[in-house]
């Protein structure tokens, strides 16, 4: 855990980088947090769906001004039923450019058009700013961001009232930041889990959430399951009291279902093993296609149909819904409500119906846990002489965990992804990740299927190909008879 006196030194100087520094006053936000109505409670949500089983939706959604950022969170909540909302927040505060935020803010308000930004910029707007977000909206705010220093905005929106708080010191680094270090990433989201800890100890549970999603584009589950596990343990230890998994849409059903279960029971047994004497409410959360959308309205809505079936048949705890815009640019009111509501149906249609091979789930389920705890167990080992944060670095150092397609400098970029018969994501090249020899061969027994399917003359270009789809899906033709 941060020392007390260092983290006191360190947010002296966190909170003078911005004017809004100024209106943090951490007794205050453990007053505006303990005012907050029972639907504003993050957490209080969660506990709910943990007992019922009913999935959580949220959607994403951040604009420019605080009447319109409150007006399109009230038509998310009313016309599309969310259950919990975004404080999605604009690119200039993510990289800490608050001269070009501030100054667009100012322009976005005195004109109510959003400009040049591209969500809400939370820091410009201040706690009061912030507060006004809040106490608009009678459902818990999250913010989500892409931040890999995010120190400053955790202590404005989570004085303002915002009572979760997405991102981490891998999820939140490695696919968003070429240059930023490692280990000074960690530090960084060390800070943000420690004020989260806090507020614990004061009665106050802000719900955090590793990005399981990372580059959103041909991510092995297991990479997935095993840094947002990372991010979990890390959490814990500065006093975090409830925490989400995250995991994103690979595009197979049974996988994707598997993977949600494994991210379940791999978090849960390595919290109890490895920190023990913290007590933390672990919940997951599935994101819909993060890849390139199709530009067609029907492909578009068959993959958020997908994406709802796969979180269902994984019992996931919340799930982050897409729109039929995506490929459009950023989407309406009117479609992200949409979506909303194609995910509430969608899921609600098949919760009393066993459509997923049980079967199936489980034989993927048992091989995605084997693939999580052999890279968990490395990382371990490399921290049993110093921190767990050390052992990140040194994993990621060696190629021992790795991130396909990432822009961080921090990883080697040696693992290669492909898709099987069943268009289930395998590992083509496992890079320098520790895995057994079980492991590696099952990985080639699955794809060895799909050169049998589609032969060996120009398997590897067939290959190459599978994977430029996934980046650059082929859009159905509208002239087709």
């Amino acid at each position: 855990m941060i020392a007390p006196d260092a983290f006191l030194a360190a947010r002296a100087r966190v909170l003078q980088s911005h004017p809004s520094g100024a209106e943090v006053d951490f007794d205050g936000g453990v007053r505006t947090q303990r005012s907050l109505g029972p639907r504003q409670r993050f957490h209080r949500l969660t506990a709910g769906a943990l007992r019922s089983g009913e999935m959580l939706l949220q959607p994403r959604a951040g604009v420019a001004t605080i009447a319109g950022q409150s007006e399109l969170l009230g038509r998310l909540a009313g016309e599309g039923g969310a259950d919990v909302l975004p404080l999605t927040i604009d690119s200039f505060t993510r990289q800490l450019d608050f001269a070009h935020a501030d100054a667009l803010w100012r322009e976005a308000e005195a004109t109510a058009t959003p400009g040049l930004l591209n969500g809400f910029p939370a820091i410009s707007a201040g706690v009061a700013g912030c507060n006004a977000v809040v106490r608009a909206c009678d459902r818990a705010l999250q913010v989500r961001h892409g931040a890999p220093d995010a120190r400053l905005l955790a202590e404005v929106t989570l004085a303002a009232g915002c009572s979760a708080f997405e991102g981490g010191g891998i999820t939140y680094c490695i696919p968003y930041s070429k240059t930023t270090p490692l280990e000074q990433s960690l530090r960084w989201w060390a800070y943000v889990d420690r004020l989260c800890g806090l507020y614990a100890a004061h009665g106050v549970v802000v719900e955090r959430e590793a990005f399981g999603a990372l580059t959103g584009i041909m991510i092995p589950p297991s990479i997935a399951v095993a840094c947002s596990v990372l991010e979990l343990l890390l959490a814990a230890e500065q006093g975090v009291a409830a925490f989400a998994l995250g995991i994103g849409q690979g595009g197979d059903l049974v996988q994707d279902a598997a993977a949600i279960r494994a991210l379940d029971v791999v978090g849960r047994a390595y919290l109890r093993r490895h920190r023990p004497a913290h007590r933390v409410q672990v919940s997951t959360v599935f994101y819909q296609w993060m890849g390139p959308f199709p530009r067609d309205e029907a492909a578009a809505a068959a993959i958020i149909a997908l994406g709802a079936a796969a979180a269902v048949a994984g019992g996931a705890t919340r799930m982050i819904t897409k729109s039929c815009e995506e490929a459009h640019g950023v989407p309406g009111a009117d479609s992200n409500a949409a979506g909303l509501r194609l995910s509430r149906a969608m899921a609600s249609a098949l919760a009393a119906h066993a459509f997923a091979d049980p079967s199936l789930i489980r034989e993927e389920q048992h091989w995605i846990e084997r693939e999580s705890r052999c890279l968990l167990d490395n990382v371990l080992r490399l921290s049993e002489s110093g921190s767990l944060a050390d052992g990140i670095c040194t994993a990621f150092d060696r190629g021992q965990l790795d991130v396909p397609f990432a822009p961080s400098l921090a990883v080697r970029g040696s693992v290669w992804t492909q898709r099987d018969a069943r268009r289930a994501i395998r590992y083509r090249e496992v890079g320098h990740l520790p895995f057994d020899r079980e492991l590696r061969q099952r990985n080639d027994r699955e794809l060895d299927r799909r050169r049998e399917r589609d032969g060996d003359v120009g398997a590897t270009l067939r290959a190459l190909a599978g994977a430029v789809d996934d980046i650059f899906p082929i859009q159905p033709s509208r002239s087709a008879a």
